[in-house]
Protein backbone atom coordinates (compact mmCIF):
# COMPACT_ATOMS: atom_id res chain seq x y z
CA UNK A 1 0.00 0.00 0.00
CA UNK A 2 1.37 3.42 -0.95
CA UNK A 3 0.61 6.74 0.66
CA UNK A 4 1.15 10.22 -0.75
CA UNK A 5 3.02 11.05 2.46
CA UNK A 6 5.06 8.69 4.64
CA UNK A 7 3.46 7.35 7.82
CA UNK A 8 4.04 9.17 11.08
CA UNK A 9 3.83 8.35 14.77
CA UNK A 10 0.42 8.64 16.39
CA UNK A 11 0.56 12.07 18.05
CA UNK A 12 -1.07 11.00 21.31
CA UNK A 13 1.58 8.43 22.20
CA UNK A 14 3.09 9.54 25.50
CA UNK A 15 6.58 8.39 24.51
CA UNK A 16 6.88 7.45 20.82
CA UNK A 17 10.55 6.47 21.15
CA UNK A 18 9.73 3.87 23.81
CA UNK A 19 6.62 2.55 22.04
CA UNK A 20 6.41 -1.00 20.70
CA UNK A 21 3.28 -2.35 19.05
CA UNK A 22 3.54 -5.88 20.41
CA UNK A 23 1.90 -6.27 23.81
CA UNK A 24 4.26 -8.99 24.99
CA UNK A 25 8.03 -9.13 25.20
CA UNK A 26 8.58 -12.40 23.36
CA UNK A 27 12.35 -12.47 23.86
CA UNK A 28 14.94 -10.90 26.10
CA UNK A 29 18.48 -9.69 25.53
CA UNK A 30 19.89 -12.95 26.86
CA UNK A 31 17.83 -15.22 24.58
CA UNK A 32 19.66 -17.14 21.86
CA UNK A 33 18.96 -15.34 18.54
CA UNK A 34 19.23 -18.68 16.73
CA UNK A 35 16.42 -20.29 18.75
CA UNK A 36 12.76 -19.49 19.20
CA UNK A 37 11.82 -18.57 22.74
CA UNK A 38 9.02 -20.45 24.47
CA UNK A 39 6.64 -17.51 23.98
CA UNK A 40 7.54 -17.25 20.29
CA UNK A 41 6.92 -20.99 19.84
CA UNK A 42 3.53 -20.64 21.51
CA UNK A 43 2.55 -17.69 19.30
CA UNK A 44 3.72 -19.38 16.09
CA UNK A 45 1.95 -22.60 17.08
CA UNK A 46 -1.33 -20.80 17.70
CA UNK A 47 -1.21 -19.25 14.23
CA UNK A 48 -0.57 -22.66 12.65
CA UNK A 49 -3.63 -24.06 14.42
CA UNK A 50 -5.90 -21.14 13.53
CA UNK A 51 -4.83 -20.63 9.92
CA UNK A 52 -4.34 -23.94 8.05
CA UNK A 53 -2.49 -22.65 4.97
CA UNK A 54 0.30 -24.85 3.62
CA UNK A 55 2.40 -21.89 2.46
CA UNK A 56 2.00 -20.13 5.79
CA UNK A 57 2.76 -23.33 7.69
CA UNK A 58 6.04 -23.64 5.79
CA UNK A 59 6.96 -20.05 6.61
CA UNK A 60 6.10 -20.59 10.26
CA UNK A 61 8.22 -23.74 10.32
CA UNK A 62 11.13 -21.67 9.00
CA UNK A 63 11.16 -19.76 12.26
CA UNK A 64 12.18 -22.94 14.08
CA UNK A 65 15.33 -23.08 11.96
CA UNK A 66 15.98 -19.33 11.88
CA UNK A 67 13.91 -17.00 14.08
CA UNK A 68 15.06 -14.04 11.99
CA UNK A 69 13.70 -15.45 8.72
CA UNK A 70 10.85 -13.64 6.94
CA UNK A 71 11.63 -10.44 8.83
CA UNK A 72 11.56 -12.07 12.27
CA UNK A 73 11.82 -12.71 15.14
CA UNK A 74 8.07 -13.35 15.01
CA UNK A 75 5.47 -11.26 16.77
CA UNK A 76 1.74 -10.75 16.22
CA UNK A 77 2.23 -7.97 13.67
CA UNK A 78 4.61 -10.05 11.53
CA UNK A 79 2.42 -13.15 11.64
CA UNK A 80 -0.66 -11.18 10.58
CA UNK A 81 1.38 -9.77 7.69
CA UNK A 82 2.61 -13.20 6.57
CA UNK A 83 -0.92 -14.60 6.77
CA UNK A 84 -2.29 -11.83 4.56
CA UNK A 85 0.63 -12.20 2.14
CA UNK A 86 -0.08 -15.91 1.70
CA UNK A 87 -3.78 -15.31 1.12
CA UNK A 88 -3.11 -12.63 -1.47
CA UNK A 89 -0.61 -14.86 -3.26
CA UNK A 90 -3.45 -17.36 -3.61
CA UNK A 91 -5.73 -14.66 -5.03
CA UNK A 92 -7.79 -14.12 -1.88
CA UNK A 93 -7.79 -10.38 -1.30
CA UNK A 94 -10.75 -10.53 1.08
CA UNK A 95 -11.83 -14.04 2.03
CA UNK A 96 -14.52 -12.65 4.34
CA UNK A 97 -16.35 -10.50 1.77
CA UNK A 98 -19.50 -12.61 1.62
CA UNK A 99 -19.53 -13.35 5.34
CA UNK A 100 -19.04 -9.68 6.21
CA UNK A 101 -21.87 -8.60 3.91
CA UNK A 102 -24.27 -11.23 5.26
CA UNK A 103 -23.42 -10.48 8.88
CA UNK A 104 -23.78 -6.74 8.32
CA UNK A 105 -27.22 -7.12 6.73
CA UNK A 106 -28.41 -9.32 9.59
CA UNK A 107 -26.98 -6.98 12.22
CA UNK A 108 -28.58 -3.89 10.69
CA UNK A 109 -31.99 -5.51 11.10
CA UNK A 110 -31.33 -5.92 14.82
CA UNK A 111 -29.66 -2.55 15.38
CA UNK A 112 -32.90 -0.57 16.05
CA UNK A 113 -33.88 -2.89 18.91
CA UNK A 114 -30.38 -2.69 20.40
CA UNK A 115 -30.46 1.11 20.26
CA UNK A 116 -33.94 1.16 21.80
CA UNK A 117 -32.78 -1.04 24.66
CA UNK A 118 -29.88 1.32 25.33
CA UNK A 119 -32.19 4.34 25.24
CA UNK A 120 -34.44 2.70 27.83
CA UNK A 121 -31.63 2.83 30.44
CA UNK A 122 -32.24 6.08 32.31
CA UNK A 123 -29.18 6.12 34.56
CA UNK A 124 -26.24 7.65 32.70
CA UNK A 125 -23.50 5.53 34.25
CA UNK A 126 -25.53 2.33 33.89
CA UNK A 127 -26.12 3.14 30.23
CA UNK A 128 -22.39 3.69 29.69
CA UNK A 129 -21.63 0.38 31.36
CA UNK A 130 -24.19 -1.33 29.12
CA UNK A 131 -22.45 0.15 26.08
CA UNK A 132 -19.10 -1.24 27.24
CA UNK A 133 -20.64 -4.67 27.78
CA UNK A 134 -22.16 -4.34 24.32
CA UNK A 135 -18.69 -3.78 22.88
CA UNK A 136 -17.61 -7.00 24.58
CA UNK A 137 -20.68 -8.77 23.23
CA UNK A 138 -19.66 -7.57 19.80
CA UNK A 139 -16.34 -9.34 20.23
CA UNK A 140 -18.17 -12.54 21.16
CA UNK A 141 -20.10 -12.24 17.92
CA UNK A 142 -16.90 -11.77 15.90
CA UNK A 143 -16.79 -13.40 12.49
CA UNK A 144 -13.67 -15.37 13.26
CA UNK A 145 -15.10 -16.89 16.43
CA UNK A 146 -14.99 -20.66 16.72
CA UNK A 147 -18.75 -20.51 17.32
CA UNK A 148 -20.57 -20.64 13.97
CA UNK A 149 -23.84 -19.36 15.42
CA UNK A 150 -25.24 -16.10 14.06
CA UNK A 151 -25.50 -14.02 17.20
CA UNK A 152 -27.31 -11.08 15.60
CA UNK A 153 -30.83 -12.09 16.58
CA UNK A 154 -29.78 -12.82 20.18
CA UNK A 155 -27.50 -9.83 20.66
CA UNK A 156 -29.65 -8.24 23.36
CA UNK A 157 -28.97 -11.22 25.63
CA UNK A 158 -25.41 -11.89 24.49
CA UNK A 159 -23.87 -9.60 27.11
CA UNK A 160 -25.24 -12.02 29.71
CA UNK A 161 -23.05 -14.72 28.12
CA UNK A 162 -19.75 -12.92 28.65
CA UNK A 163 -16.98 -14.96 30.31
CA UNK A 164 -17.44 -14.97 34.09
CA UNK A 165 -15.55 -12.62 36.35
CA UNK A 166 -12.89 -12.07 37.53
CA UNK A 167 -11.72 -10.74 34.17
CA UNK A 168 -8.12 -10.19 33.12
CA UNK A 169 -8.65 -6.46 33.61
CA UNK A 170 -11.94 -4.94 34.77
CA UNK A 171 -12.01 -1.16 34.85
CA UNK A 172 -15.65 -1.09 33.76
CA UNK A 173 -16.83 1.10 36.63
CA UNK A 174 -14.15 3.75 36.12
CA UNK A 175 -14.59 3.70 32.36
CA UNK A 176 -18.37 4.11 32.67
CA UNK A 177 -17.93 7.05 35.03
CA UNK A 178 -15.56 8.77 32.60
CA UNK A 179 -17.81 7.96 29.63
CA UNK A 180 -20.81 9.55 31.34
CA UNK A 181 -18.78 12.70 32.00
CA UNK A 182 -18.48 11.78 35.63
CA UNK A 183 -14.72 11.81 35.26
CA UNK A 184 -12.38 14.73 35.70
CA UNK A 185 -12.33 15.73 32.02
CA UNK A 186 -15.20 16.09 29.56
CA UNK A 187 -14.55 14.48 26.18
CA UNK A 188 -14.97 16.52 23.02
CA UNK A 189 -13.26 14.24 20.48
CA UNK A 190 -12.75 10.47 20.58
CA UNK A 191 -10.69 8.27 18.26
CA UNK A 192 -11.98 4.70 17.94
CA UNK A 193 -9.98 1.90 16.34
CA UNK A 194 -12.68 -0.43 15.03
CA UNK A 195 -12.49 -4.22 15.14
CA UNK A 196 -14.31 -6.78 13.00
CA UNK A 197 -17.01 -6.29 10.41
CA UNK A 198 -20.61 -7.40 10.82
CA UNK A 199 -22.10 -7.71 14.30
CA UNK A 200 -18.85 -6.78 16.00
CA UNK A 201 -19.00 -3.22 14.71
CA UNK A 202 -22.70 -2.80 13.85
CA UNK A 203 -24.07 -4.02 17.19
CA UNK A 204 -20.98 -3.76 19.39
CA UNK A 205 -19.54 -0.40 18.40
CA UNK A 206 -22.21 1.71 16.65
CA UNK A 207 -24.40 2.05 19.78
CA UNK A 208 -21.35 3.43 21.59
CA UNK A 209 -20.56 5.77 18.71
CA UNK A 210 -24.16 7.00 18.70
CA UNK A 211 -24.07 7.66 22.43
CA UNK A 212 -20.86 9.67 22.16
CA UNK A 213 -22.24 11.68 19.25
CA UNK A 214 -25.39 12.46 21.26
CA UNK A 215 -23.04 13.92 23.89
CA UNK A 216 -21.63 16.21 21.17
CA UNK A 217 -18.38 14.25 21.04
CA UNK A 218 -16.66 14.31 17.65
CA UNK A 219 -16.05 10.65 16.78
CA UNK A 220 -13.28 9.50 14.44
CA UNK A 221 -13.65 5.88 13.36
CA UNK A 222 -10.40 4.28 12.22
CA UNK A 223 -9.97 1.20 10.03
CA UNK A 224 -7.32 -0.27 7.70
CA UNK A 225 -7.39 0.50 4.01
CA UNK A 226 -6.93 -3.12 2.89
CA UNK A 227 -8.76 -6.30 3.95
CA UNK A 228 -7.04 -8.20 6.75
CA UNK A 229 -8.76 -11.15 8.36
CA UNK A 230 -12.28 -10.25 9.42
CA UNK A 231 -11.39 -6.64 10.19
CA UNK A 232 -13.72 -3.95 8.96
CA UNK A 233 -11.98 -1.80 6.35
CA UNK A 234 -12.23 1.90 5.62
CA UNK A 235 -14.45 1.12 2.63
CA UNK A 236 -16.60 -1.25 4.70
CA UNK A 237 -17.12 1.47 7.29
CA UNK A 238 -18.07 4.08 4.71
CA UNK A 239 -20.59 1.70 3.15
CA UNK A 240 -21.96 0.80 6.58
CA UNK A 241 -22.62 4.41 7.53
CA UNK A 242 -24.42 4.97 4.22
CA UNK A 243 -26.62 1.95 4.97
CA UNK A 244 -27.36 3.26 8.46
CA UNK A 245 -28.43 6.61 7.03
CA UNK A 246 -30.65 5.00 4.42
CA UNK A 247 -32.33 2.70 6.95
CA UNK A 248 -33.07 5.28 9.65
CA UNK A 249 -32.43 8.84 8.42
CA UNK A 250 -34.08 10.43 11.46
CA UNK A 251 -32.16 8.50 14.11
CA UNK A 252 -29.51 10.30 16.16
CA UNK A 253 -26.82 8.12 14.59
CA UNK A 254 -27.78 9.14 11.05
CA UNK A 255 -28.03 12.79 12.04
CA UNK A 256 -24.53 12.64 13.53
CA UNK A 257 -23.20 11.09 10.32
CA UNK A 258 -24.87 13.75 8.18
CA UNK A 259 -23.50 16.55 10.35
CA UNK A 260 -19.95 15.11 10.21
CA UNK A 261 -19.81 14.46 13.95
CA UNK A 262 -18.82 10.95 12.88
CA UNK A 263 -15.89 10.67 10.48
CA UNK A 264 -14.07 7.66 9.00
CA UNK A 265 -10.30 7.67 8.39
CA UNK A 266 -7.72 5.21 7.13
CA UNK A 267 -5.39 3.95 9.83
CA UNK A 268 -2.43 3.84 7.48
CA UNK A 269 -2.08 0.13 8.19
CA UNK A 270 -2.85 -2.81 5.93
CA UNK A 271 -3.28 -5.15 8.91
CA UNK A 272 -6.12 -5.82 11.33
CA UNK A 273 -3.71 -4.93 14.14
CA UNK A 274 -2.29 -1.42 14.41
CA UNK A 275 1.28 -0.20 14.83
CA UNK A 276 0.88 3.29 16.22
CA UNK A 277 4.42 4.25 15.31
CA UNK A 278 3.29 4.40 11.66
CA UNK A 279 -0.18 5.81 11.02
CA UNK A 280 -1.50 7.87 8.14
CA UNK A 281 -0.75 11.61 8.29
CA UNK A 282 -4.49 12.23 7.89
CA UNK A 283 -5.21 10.27 11.06
CA UNK A 284 -2.36 11.92 12.94
CA UNK A 285 -3.65 15.38 12.07
CA UNK A 286 -7.26 14.63 12.97
CA UNK A 287 -6.38 12.86 16.23
CA UNK A 288 -3.89 15.39 17.54
CA UNK A 289 -6.43 17.13 19.80
CA UNK A 290 -8.51 14.11 20.79
CA UNK A 291 -9.62 13.69 24.40
CA UNK A 292 -10.08 9.91 24.39
CA UNK A 293 -8.92 6.80 22.53
CA UNK A 294 -10.76 3.49 22.26
CA UNK A 295 -9.13 0.29 21.04
CA UNK A 296 -11.79 -2.30 20.27
CA UNK A 297 -11.00 -5.97 19.91
CA UNK A 298 -8.29 -8.48 20.60
CA UNK A 299 -5.91 -7.46 17.82
CA UNK A 300 -5.99 -3.74 18.77
CA UNK A 301 -6.06 -3.75 22.54
CA UNK A 302 -4.59 -7.09 23.61
CA UNK A 303 -2.21 -8.62 21.08
CA UNK A 304 -0.96 -5.11 20.33
CA UNK A 305 -1.04 -1.85 22.28
CA UNK A 306 -2.06 -3.36 25.60
CA UNK A 307 0.72 -1.46 27.36
CA UNK A 308 0.76 1.63 25.15
CA UNK A 309 0.67 4.91 27.07
CA UNK A 310 -1.20 7.94 25.79
CA UNK A 311 -1.46 11.67 26.45
CA UNK A 312 -5.22 11.32 26.91
CA UNK A 313 -7.53 8.76 28.56
CA UNK A 314 -7.73 5.44 26.74
CA UNK A 315 -10.09 2.47 26.82
CA UNK A 316 -9.32 -1.05 25.62
CA UNK A 317 -12.25 -3.42 25.29
CA UNK A 318 -11.80 -7.01 24.14
CA UNK A 319 -12.92 -10.57 24.69
CA UNK A 320 -9.66 -12.48 24.83
CA UNK A 321 -9.68 -15.80 23.05
CA UNK A 322 -7.77 -18.70 24.57
CA UNK A 323 -4.94 -18.78 22.03
CA UNK A 324 -4.04 -15.13 22.45
CA UNK A 325 -4.67 -15.17 26.17
CA UNK A 326 -1.83 -17.65 26.63
CA UNK A 327 0.64 -14.98 25.55
CA UNK A 328 0.07 -13.07 28.75
CA UNK A 329 -0.48 -16.02 31.03
CA UNK A 330 -4.28 -16.15 31.08
CA UNK A 331 -5.39 -19.62 30.04
CA UNK A 332 -9.13 -19.17 29.50
CA UNK A 333 -11.34 -16.88 27.47
CA UNK A 334 -11.93 -13.74 29.45
CA UNK A 335 -12.62 -10.03 29.08
CA UNK A 336 -10.41 -6.97 29.09
CA UNK A 337 -11.82 -3.58 30.00
CA UNK A 338 -8.76 -1.44 30.62
CA UNK A 339 -9.23 2.27 31.24
CA UNK A 340 -6.19 4.48 31.78
CA UNK A 341 -5.94 8.19 32.43
CA UNK A 342 -3.66 10.55 30.53
CA UNK A 343 0.07 10.22 31.16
Amino acid sequence: MEWASPPVAFPLLANPKAYTASSVALRGDSDDPAQLTAKERELVGSFKERIPLWRLACMLDDFSQDPESHGGPPDAMLLYRLRDLCLRELGFDDIYTQAKDESTRAALLVLPSVLAAIDDISDDVSRSEALIRGMLAGNLAALDSTDDRDWSADFLTLSDSLPPKPWVVDDTEGAAQAWSNGGEDKWSKAVIFCAGAGSETVLGMLPAVRDLAKRNVQVILVAPDMPSGAAITHEDLMNLLHQVQAAAPDDALSIAISSSRILVLNSGSDLQAIDLSAVSPELAYAASDADAIMLHGQSHGWETNFGARFKCPSLRVAVVQQQAAGDLGERHSSCVVKYTIAV
